[in-house]
Formats: structure tokens, C-alpha cells, sequence
């Protein structure tokens, strides 16, 4: 026996996975899960012990104990998360050059488990669901079906359950596999609408398709890349790129042919969590369970590797998402064979060392210049920018009229597009015969996602139709999208705080918009107001408006007696200013200190000011000014 035992001793000892330092999480058998340092790590008759020291006490334990976790060295996980979110100070190429370091910093986070995290839940399909579950997995999805799954994304609900959307995922994913690497699309009975940058705006694609109509045979849809990271405004629906995914694989999956996806520089795995909390990633992992997220991240990676680069509408216009390959500038053999000889699973390069890393990068990257020739781009990195002779001269090598791309809010290159959804690059000097009809450049970027980033007044969205005459550019402005996204939500609980400022449903844009351009309103209203009377003709007073916030239809909101104050053919417009105020809402005193700071900032420079009393109401009201001023007068 005590041979035996000696023979025990001498058996080697079973190898410790921790270390002297390391962290782990510890959930004893009663009571909650603790983050300890291992302080000690024995042997003892082949088997390993660790010591655990915490800020709740310490503990000896076996290393094979269930109630163990490894987790990383807090220095570890700092220099992981800067490495993740830290790169958004840096360009979004260079960015790309520490895309494989950051996939496995991505990977070694997800893996890791917080202390007393609580363990995902797999949640099962509700039951209205089930059925189009089973749709799509036995391949008879209809098209009754898609809208089905087009309308719970577009009126608010909650996100779709996981087991549906991973279905969407890897059935769309199946059916772009085998799409050409270059799609050539001819323009169907009724008319192709192209698509630029969405970046999660639902309400503009839900705005263009209940303007244009939904995906079908006659109305073939194209987005030309960019539907992932950032997002828009909360009240316009937040960050919902998963949903505009969802809309579009579901009729992807129900008509193949009716809608088309080509990849931009964001559809890309290792880009998505650079942006944090508001990429692609973070939208995933606030909507789903972790274990459900990872599985999301996986396949729509998957997905985004299988998507076409670039397409030919109507053997006339090309299409890509960011610009012309550096390899194409100069080189007579160029061909679009080059993109139709590319191999799936396709991932974008973090360098461009090679012809076929160089049509990748730039096809997703590229952006339009001014001069001639090949240059830098404001991006850094390997990105690079291309000019008019590049553009005009691979489109007469491949015997197209136009360029069509998207990649970047227009008014860049010219004063003119600022604020607008397209923008015309590369001016035909040569007056090229194949000049498409409708188009003022050889170049046209795109840009559907109005008021970018949820900026009120910032940029209207567009999106180019081409039927059987030619193509043209329809724009929109944000607040008409936001009026399509909010009807189109079966309940919308009214604000009651934006009751306060108005009487009946408006737009929250236009609200804003009045209230700060007030002034400049008041003063066109006065200086057509030549009797002083606050009264204006109906004509007048939609021209004065118009002057001022020209992206706004007037004419449409006129008979709207909650907006304008209008009787026997006159509008009252100082009643119509004094209707919209900005205001503190009373939340248990939340605002008090910045209240008094404020009115005691306002009271210091009336002091200041030392204006006569006329003076001092002028300057801090103009409105209220011009009615004692007025008033005066009569008397």
C-alpha cells in the first residue's frame, strides 16, 4: 500500500493552465461571481491548486473546478479595446492595416466573459414567425412573405428573432455566391434604381420604396454598397442596418432577381468594430444575446465576402462603390474580365501589393480628383484618388458612358453639391459621342442617407433611376423620409414635450428649422409687410418662407391650419414666429443649474449692454422688439 502511494507521488503533476498573477473569474457554489488575482499555485498528489486572493477574501481550489474562468490581464484588455475603438482618430485606410490584429483582438473579447455576466439565453422563435422560418429554409419564401418581413422592420418593432435572421443571412448568402463577380443588369420593362450609401438610415430606403415601389420584375433595385456602420438619429429610427439587411435578403430570397447588392469598403468584418458602439458590430451586440451576436457576426461576414464588386447597367454605366483601379491608369490590357476573373470568398486587402489586391482595395476605396493622372487621398493610406484623363479613358477602353460610384458625401469637389445627394465629376471636354443622355459629367457619386448621422438640415439623399429613355436623379430631404419612416410604424407614441411647441403632427425638422432661422423669417416677413400690420397675403408670405428654408414644400403645408395661422387670405406671421419656442421641460429640477448659469450669463450682458429699455428687449428678442415698436407706432 504505501508503495503504491510513493508510486502516486512520483506520477507527473497534472500541468496548471494559470499562472502567479493572472485573473480569473470564481463563482463558489453559494454566492456571486468574484474577479480574483491567483496568488499561489501548488501540486499535491498529481493534482493542482490554485490560490485566489480577492477584495471579498481567498479561497484554494482545484484548477479543474467548474467555477473557474480565465480572463484576460486587465493591461491586456486595455491595449484590445484601444486597439478596437482607438483607431477612429486614425484614417479609415490606415485603419486596414491593423485589420488581422484586430480581428483576433475582436475574437479574444467576445470570447471573454465579465463577472456575473449573465449566460446567453437562446430565444425561440415567436410563433408568428414560424412559418416563414420554415419558408425560407425549405427555399419556397414568396414575395408576400419578404413584405411581411419589410413591414415589422419598418414600423418599429423589435429586431427580428436571431434563428429568423441567420436564416436570411445564409440562404442570401447562397444566392450571391453564385452571382458574377461583376453583374451586368439590363434595364427591365419598368425602371432600375440604384442605391448609394445607406449606413443603417431605414427611413430613407423605406421613403424610396414606398415612393418608387417595392422590389419586383419591373423595379429592380441596386445598392451600390455602404449599408453597414453608423446610423441615424434616434427619432429617425437609430442605428438599423440590420433591418435594411433583413428588407433586402428577404426579397433577395423571394425574387433573386429583383434586388442587387454590391460591396463597399464597410461591408467588411474587420472594419466594423473601429466604430465602436456605433458600428455594424456594436448595433449587432445591443440587439442580440453575445452568443447570438457572434454567430450574426460570423455570417453576415460570411455573406459580405460573397457580394459582387461592381456592375453594368444597360452596357452604358458602371458601377462600383468606390473608384477606378490604379492598375487600369495606364495599362492598354485593362479589362472588365479583370473583375469577373476575381475568386470568391473575396476579403478586402490590407495592402494593395499585387494587381488583384489593387482592384479590390481601390474598387472600395478610390475617390474622384480634380487633376489629371493618379494622386493621394485625403483618407491616407494606400488609398488613392484618380482624375478625369483615368476616368474618360477607361471608359472608352470598355466602351461605357459613365461612372457611377458612391463612397462620400457630395460637395467635396465643388461648392455647388454641398448639402446635396449627388455630386458630377470629370466634366466631358471632348464632347465624348457616348455621353449617356442625362448625364453632366463622366462621374456621378451617389449618396442616399439624408441628414447624415441624423444631422438636421445637413444633406438630402438621392437615388438614380435609368429606364428606357435615359436616367435621372430623384433627391429627397430628411424630413420627407422621416415622414414615410414614422407613418409607416403602426404605433408612435406622441411626444409630449414637442406638444408644448406646437399644436397637431409636424415634422420635428421643420420645428427646428423655424426656430433657428426665426430671425431671418421675421425680417423677409417685415420687409414685405408695408402697413406694419403683422398681416401678410398668402403668396407673400409662402415666398418669404420659401426664401429662407427653400427645402421645404410650403405649398404643401398651407392648408394645415395647425401650422399656418391663416384667415380670410392673410397669415398672421408674428403669430405664426411666437408659435415655435424653444423651452426647458421640467424633469425634477434636472436643468435649475444650468437655468440660473444661463440667466445669469443673460443678466451680466443686459448690464453690459447699458441699452435704453427699447434697446435691451430689441437685443434679446427681436420679435418682441418689433411689437413694442409697433405698438408705439399706432399709438
Amino acid at each position: 500500500m504505501v508503495a503504491n502511494k510513493r508510486l502516486r507521488l512520483q506520477e507527473p503533476a497534472e500541468e496548471c493552465p494559470y499562472e502567479v498573477g493572472s485573473r480569473v473569474v470564481f463563482t463558489p457554489p453559494r454566492g456571486p461571481a468574484r474577479l480574483c488575482t491567483v496568488s499561489s499555485v501548488t501540486s499535491d498528489l498529481g493534482r493542482c491548486h490554485i490560490g485566489l486572493q480577492s477584495e471579498e477574501g481567498s479561497w484554494c481550489v482545484p484548477s479543474c473546478s467548474s467555477g473557474l474562468k480565465k480572463v484576460l490581464l486587465p493591461q491586456d484588455k486595455a491595449v484590445l479595446r484601444r486597439l478596437l475603438q482607438g483607431l477612429e482618430a486614425k484614417s479609415e485606410s490606415d485603419a486596414l492595416r491593423f485589420s488581422s490584429k484586430q480581428r483576433k483582438a475582436f475574437e479574444a473579447l467576445r470570447g471573454t466573459e465579465r463577472p456575473g455576466s449573465k449566460q446567453a439565453v437562446p430565444r425561440p422563435v415567436p410563433t408568428p414567425w414560424s412559418t416563414l422560418l420554415s419558408h425560407i429554409t425549405a427555399g419556397t419564401m414568396t414575395w408576400e412573405d419578404a413584405h411581411s418581413v419589410f413591414q415589422s422592420c419598418s414600423n418599429g418593432e423589435n429586431p427580428l428573432p436571431c434563428s429568423l435572421l441567420l436564416a436570411l443571412v445564409r440562404a442570401g448568402k447562397e444566392l450571391v455566391r453564385w452571382e458574377p463577380m461583376l453583374l451586368r443588369l439590363s434595364v427591365p420593362a419598368g425602371r432600375l434604381v440604384i442605391l448609394g450609401d445607406t449606413h443603417g438610415h431605414l427611413k430613407d430606403v423605406v421613403h424610396i420604396w414606398k415612393t418608387e415601389g417595392l422590389p419586383s420584375k419591373d423595379l429592380v433595385y441596386l445598392f451600390n454598397g455602404d449599408i453597414c456602420d453608423r446610423g441615424d438619429s434616434e427619432r429617425r429610427g437609430g442605428q438599423r442596418a440590420l433591418q435594411i439587411w433583413a428588407s433586402v435578403l428577404a426579397y433577395k430570397i423571394a425574387a433573386p432577381e429583383c434586388i442587387y447588392v454590391t460591396r463597399g469598403n464597410h461591408e467588411d468584418r474587420d472594419y466594423w468594430p473601429q466604430y465602436g458602439a456605433t458600428g455594424f458590430s456594436g448595433e449587432i451586440e445591443a440587439k442580440y444575446d453575445r452568443s447570438e451576436a457572434d454567430d450574426l457576426l460570423d455570417a453576415f461576414g460570411e455573406l459580405c465576402d460573397q457580394l459582387p464588386l461592381a456592375a453594368v447597367v444597360q452596357e452604358q454605366c458602371l458601377v462600383l462603390h468606390g473608384g477606378l483601379p490604379r492598375c487600369w491608369a495606364d495599362d492598354p490590357s485593362r479589362s472588365l474580365q479583370d473583375l469577373e476573373a476575381l475568386e470568391r470568398p473575396l476579403c478586402i486587402p490590407e495592402n494593395v501589393d499585387g494587381r488583384q489586391k489593387q482592384l479590390i482595395y481601390d474598387a472600395t476605396w478610390a475617390d474622384p480628383q480634380k487633376e489629371n493622372g493618379l494622386g493621394p487621398n485625403d483618407r491616407g493610406g494606400e488609398a488613392i484618388s484618380f482624375g478625369p484623363d483615368v476616368t474618360c479613358s477607361v471608359l472608352k477602353s470598355f466602351g461605357l458612358q459613365l461612372l457611377l460610384r458612391s463612397h462620400e458625401l457630395p460637395g467635396r469637389g465643388s461648392e455647388e453639391f454641398k448639402g446635396r445627394g449627388f455630386e458630377w465629376w470629370h466634366a466631358c471636354e471632348d464632347e465624348m459621342e457616348v455621353l449617356l443622355k442625362g448625364a453632366k459629367g463622366l462621374c456621378l457619386s451617389l449618396f442616399t442617407a439624408s441628414d447624415y448621422c441624423g444631422c438636421l438640415e445637413g444633406n438630402s439623399g438621392a437615388r438614380v433611376i435609368f429606364d428606357g429613355d435615359g436616367f435621372h436623379i430623384v433627391e429627397h430631404q430628411g424630413w420627407e423620409a422621416e415622414h414615410a419612416f414614422l407613418q409607416s410604424q403602426t404605433e408612435k407614441p406622441f411626444d409630449p414635450a414637442e406638444g408644448m411647441l406646437f399644436e397637431g403632427p409636424l415634422e420635428r425638422s421643420v420645428i427646428e428649422a423655424v426656430v433657428e432661422r426665426k430671425h431671418e423669417l421675421l425680417a423677409e416677413f417685415m420687409a414685405s409687410d408695408a402697413p406694419k400690420d403683422w398681416l401678410l397675403p398668402l403668396e407673400s408670405w409662402q415666398a418669404c418662407c420659401h426664401r429662407v428654408l427653400p427645402q421645404i414644400p410650403w405649398q404643401d403645408l398651407v392648408n394645415n391650419k395647425s401650422i399656418v395661422p391663416l384667415r380670410s387670405g392673410q397669415v398672421n406671421y408674428m403669430l405664426f414666429l411666437t408659435r415655435y419656442q424653444v423651452r426647458f421641460s421640467h424633469k425634477q429640477g434636472l436643468h435649475a443649474s444650468f437655468h440660473r448659469r444661463m440667466a445669469s450669463q443673460l443678466f451680466a450682458g443686459v448690464l453690459e449692454a447699458d441699452a435704453t429699455l427699447r434697446g435691451t428687449l430689441e437685443l434679446l428678442d427681436p420679435i418682441l422688439g418689433s411689437e413694442i415698436r409697433t405698438r408705439a407706432d399706432k399709438k
